[in-house]
């Protein structure tokens, strides 16, 4: 937190002195992705219920573009975070050599900024008033959903959805007696 100073009297006192700014600032790395095959995963593998794990091929990230290319919109609807020329079907009754967690994938960066800027008002010896302005997700930037991880699926190495929410922006008055 911290308080930002003012003149000390009147009525520009009253309202420019003793602010106070709150901020919460958060970076995220995106953790690993765990590509899958969910058609052939009962085929006799013994996986009781588990998934088929992929064989890699090729650089998953071999896309072209930044990450802002990166992302189905719907300018792009057949843009890639991964490619699926990365990875190959072991086949039916067959495991695959992937890791559980392919480490060479990860889902995007993620930041965030939340700041609170709020006054006290001291009205009499028992009283007080406080206003608060709220700004969540104050950049705007957006939260992902992931990454389309089955195989077979047609969203694979796609990200086509969002979540959370875009920028909040809130103004609260309490008056305590």
């Amino acid at each position: 937190m911290f308080r930002i100073p003012g003149p000390s009297g009147g009525v520009s006192g009253l309202l420019l002195a003793d602010w106070n700014l709150t901020a919460m600032v958060e970076f995220v790395s995106g953790p690993p992705i765990a590509a899958y095959n969910a058609s052939n995963s009962e085929a006799n593998l013994g996986l009781f219920g588990g998934l088929q794990r992929l064989n890699p091929v090729n650089n998953p990230v071999d896309t072209s573009g930044d990450q802002a290319d990166r992302i189905a919109t719907a300018d792009h609807p057949t843009a890639t975070w991964i490619s699926r020329d990365a990875f190959a079907n072991p086949g039916v009754g067959a495991y695959g050599t992937l890791a559980r967690l392919d480490t060479r994938t990860k889902h995007p960066f993620r930041r965030n900024v939340d700041l609170v800027v709020s006054k006290g008002f001291d009205l009499k010896s028992t009283q007080r008033a406080e206003i608060r302005f709220e700004f969540l997700n104050l950049t705007n930037n957006p939260m992902f959903a992931g990454t389309g991880t089955n195989f077979g699926a047609q969203d694979f190495g796609r990200i086509t959805t969002t979540r959370g929410y875009s920028r909040i922006t809130q103004v609260t008055m309490r008056y305590t007696f």
